[in-house]
């Protein structure tokens, strides 16, 4: 165990623990490394990259072949088409080329698949003027599916920053106990030593046996309290083991008995604290999953937009048949077709427009929102650290008076000047002016850690880039 005097090395604090014990940067290592819940924001990231490579192949050329072979009946026609068709973004245009032939005799319903003996050879070109022209339904699935991506990329960030932060105050936590139990063990040991002496001085008569049975009471007391401390640094290493983790994501267990500390001084740059806020604002995860759904939603707009056009698709072809039959097949055939749709009525494209434009409204609306509380929480973050740092130090100053009052109390008492209660008294004081101390750095810590995880700071930063 520690000695009790460690526990007032410094200023402001953080521990850390030596080069054979679990240090914190092992922690944070195995956490962003194996911990489930980055490893299913990862596993969620890769669905989406691969969704987005899914809609990609609404675009993806292919070959369509087709063939009509009659078996029975007047007619003996039979006629066969083979191309390949290659979807474009531009223009919702669609290029395609080929090469299709008919043989024997073919009725006058089916004339259009008719060509001479060595068949044809044709080109054609679709695309949109109005509707669907600047975006359509596959060019729409495949930039929100993009930003999709984006989104799942940055809830990553944002389940790594708070895994980071769950993990880092959970081994100060953890620490804290540990000093916590020391502390009440030392507690217990001044009892103990303290019996000894008390029954030594009764049995020479200088001190009433009534004080023995009170300095049981006192150490069974203590006891109690450092049993109650026992089962809580129990249970906060329970909870940091979770994020102590080997390679195939087991959870590894971790050793009281290794553990040392010593103290480094953390100091809080309050002078650049706007330059701060707006490092938090351009990085944290959460602004770029809002940049992103806004994105989305105007893609929808303009989608929808499109929608209200009359719809005017273009075809532009190109054919040559050769080999016998009709003269009229003859040559180079080049054709022109036009496909006009004007819709009468509107009200359920407008009414879906309208709808998506109001999103978009609420989430612009609901991330502005999310400005003023963010630079209100960094705000929060900053006053409690600096009034957490006066505490820390006023701490301090009360622990050694306290540790004072408690020698000199025991030094009267001693010599008969005193009582086992006001004795007792001393020695709780100085043992909760060490608690308050503890109570302080904990939340300073964990200010700390949330401030870190807003701005994403470079010290959790470091381990996105191993």
């Amino acid at each position: 165990m520690i000695k009790p005097h460690k526990l007032l090395g410094t200023s402001l604090l953080f521990l850390s623990l030596n080069a054979q014990a679990v240090s914190l940067d092992i922690i944070l290592k195995s956490a962003n490394k194996y911990y489930p819940e980055i490893n299913k924001a990862k596993l969620k990231f890769q669905i989406d990259r691969f969704k987005y490579t899914k809609n990609q192949g609404a675009f993806d050329s292919k070959i369509i072949g087709k063939s009509q072979q009659r078996t029975d009946g007047y007619y003996d026609g039979d006629t066969g088409v083979l191309k390949i068709v290659k979807p474009l973004q531009f223009l919702n245009s669609k290029i395609e080329g080929g090469f299709r032939q008919s043989e024997g005799e073919i009725p006058v319903y089916e004339k259009q698949d008719e060509t001479l003996s060595d068949g044809e050879y044709f080109i054609g070109l679709n695309f949109s003027l109005l509707r669907d022209a600047l975006i359509d339904s596959n060019r729409l699935e495949m930039q929100n599916q993009k930003l999709e991506k984006s989104i799942s990329k940055s809830k990553l960030l944002n389940e790594r920053l708070k895994t980071l932060k769950e993990a880092e105050i959970a081994y100060y936590n953890y620490i804290i106990y540990y000093i916590i139990t020391d502390v009440y063990q030392g507690l217990y040991q001044l009892s103990e030593k303290q019996q000894v002496a008390i029954e030594k001085r009764a049995k020479r008569g200088d001190l009433a046996r009534i004080y023995i049975t009170e300095n049981l009471q006192y150490l069974t007391k203590r006891k109690n309290k450092l049993l109650k401390a026992q089962q809580d640094l129990d249970v906060s290493r329970l909870k940091l083991e979770l994020f102590y983790r080997d390679e195939k994501g087991k959870v590894k267990n971790i050793k009281d008995k290794e553990h040392t500390l010593e103290f480094k001084e953390i100091k809080f740059d309050n002078e650049h604290f706007e330059r701060e806020i707006a490092r938090g604002l351009e990085r944290n995860p959460y602004f770029r999953v809002f940049s992103q759904m806004i994105e989305q939603l105007k893609n929808d707009i303009r989608f929808k937009e499109s929608q209200t056009l009359p719809e005017l698709n273009i075809k532009l072809s190109s054919a040559d048949d050769s080999g016998e039959g009709l003269e009229t097949y003859r040559g180079v055939e080049n054709k022109v077709s036009i496909n006009l749709e004007i819709p009468l009525e509107r009200r359920k494209i407008e009414s879906d427009l309208k709808i998506s434009q109001l999103m978009l409204e609420r989430v612009t609306v609901e991330r502005d929102f999310y400005i003023d509380k963010f630079k209100n929480y960094l705000l929060q973050q900053q006053v409690k650290m600096n009034n957490l740092t006066n505490a820390i130090e006023t701490s301090q100053q009360e622990i050694k008076y306290a540790e004072k009052l408690e020698e000199a109390e025991r030094i009267k008492f001693f010599n008969g000047d005193s009582d086992l209660i006001l004795l007792n008294l001393r020695e709780q004081n100085t043992v909760d002016a060490k608690l308050r101390l503890l109570d302080f750095k904990l939340k300073y810590i964990k200010a700390v850690a949330s401030y870190k995880a807003a701005i994403v700071h470079e010290e959790y930063l470091k381990y996105f880039k191993e």
